[in-house]
């Protein structure tokens, strides 16, 4: 990490840290939080959940659909964000356009719901789908209206 992504770290986990001051003082008199602060109040109990658990290796290969804009912290996690640590098997990296948010909504959505289904039929084409179980047999859960082929 260089200079300048250390003090923009710091920035913002010293950012964070007074969101979520804040959130509780707030919290403890019965008030309404913003919703920022609310962002920052749920995000700091998700940081803090992901910091106690303790991932199980998967013997599997996985693949990854990862946003092109990539939250600052992230970045320095590399393509696979971690993720080779805890897996025996090899790691696909797919990107889809966009943030970690806007996959999850259109045009991102109908990009990532294209992404699957690619990816579950060159699992089921290669063979990597358990016995007895095919790619195609979930085929309608990835079916979103006006997905670009």
């Amino acid at each position: 990490m260089n200079e300048l992504e250390t003090v923009l770290s710091e920035r913002i986990t010293r950012l964070e840290k007074n969101n979520h001051t804040l959130a509780m003082q707030q919290l403890s008199t019965g008030q309404t939080l913003a919703p920022e602060l609310a962002s920052a109040h749920l995000f700091s109990h998700f940081v803090s959940a992901q910091e106690r658990y303790q991932t199980p290796a998967y013997d599997g290969p996985m693949v990854l659909f990862r946003a092109q804009q990539g939250y600052t912290p992230y970045l320095n996690a590399g393509p696979e964000l971690g993720w080779q640590a805890h897996l025996r098997g090899g790691i696909r990296v797919v990107e889809i356009p966009g943030s970690h948010v806007s996959m999850l909504s259109e045009p991102g959505l109908s990009k990532l719901a294209h992404g699957l289904r690619q990816e579950l039929a060159r699992a089921d084409a290669q063979g990597e789908l358990p016995i007895g179980s095919s790619a195609l047999e979930g085929a309608s859960l990835f079916r979103v209206k006006n997905v670009a082929a």
